[in-house]
């Protein structure tokens, strides 16, 4: 949300975007609505670069399958590494902007 506001001057400019480039995409490319193995190759391609796809492996094999820390502990690496990634280009980005 920070990142895609920095880039834009109105709050409803923002939102359309974070609309467009996070929301519509994780619904569409996580495996929320069809599974990631019957999307063609860019869509699982795609699918690696949603933070939402490795959260929902998390969540369906705590409460689906009852696995442990084990088996999600790559996935939480790839969300912890995406939003140090996210965390760093916002700072960037809010320096720039500022100075």
């Amino acid at each position: 949300g920070f990142l895609i506001s920095s880039f834009t001057k109105t709050q409803i400019t923002a939102m359309l975007l974070a609309f467009v480039l996070a929301v519509l995409p994780s619904y569409l490319y996580s495996g929320y609505l069809c599974p990631i193995s019957s999307m063609d190759i860019s869509g699982q391609i795609m699918s690696k670069f949603i933070p939402a796809t490795y959260f929902l492996k998390i969540v369906r094999g705590i409460y689906l399958k009852g696995l442990g820390l084990d088996f999600y502990i790559n996935n939480l690496f790839y969300l912890c590494l995406y939003v140090f990634i996210v965390y760093a280009l916002t700072i960037l980005r809010f320096k720039k902007r500022i100075g």
